[in-house]
């Protein structure tokens, strides 16, 4: 008796496993998340452009100074740095 018990357990559980309608109960189910893709971030190029602007520029220039003693004129020629403003292009990125 226990045999043919054992028997018709073992059948029906291999015919209910291969129907597929039996699934164990341990059984991980699969989900799937959605990724939201970010839109492309459209970053805009700066442009260059030229623009005319007075710029400084520093120059030396020579400076003579005069000294005078008692039976002697003495000069001396000093290099002094000046501040020139000169208008010419320049590039500015937009």
């Amino acid at each position: 008796m226990r045999l043919f018990l054992c028997v018709a357990f073992m059948l029906t559980g291999s015919v209910c496993y291969a129907s597929g309608e039996w699934v164990p109960v341990n059984q991980p189910q699969i989900m799937i998340q959605e990724q939201i893709v970010p839109n492309p971030i459209i970053v805009q190029q700066p442009q260059p452009c030229i623009v005319y602007q007075l710029t400084p520029h520093v120059v030396l220039e020579p400076v003579v100074v005069t000294r005078r003693r008692i039976f002697v004129k003495e000069e001396t020629v000093q290099m002094v740095p000046v501040t020139r403003w000169v208008y010419q292009p320049v590039v500015v990125y937009k």
